[in-house]
């Protein structure tokens, strides 16, 4: 399991019963984060090789 897959569920457990606005708002903040991540992994991925 990644780092990013654990922080993931932690975020979608503090979430869970919350109104719709702030869902959307933590499901924007999830995408925000990936991309970052994904930014992050590759970044580190080139160094490797």
């Amino acid at each position: 399991m990644r780092i990013e897959d654990v922080y993931f569920k932690e975020l979608s457990k503090e979430t869970k019963g919350r109104k719709k606005k702030e869902d959307t708002f933590g499901f924007r903040c999830k995408k925000v984060l990936s991309r970052g991540f994904e930014l992050i992994s590759s970044i580190l991925n080139r160094m490797r090789t």
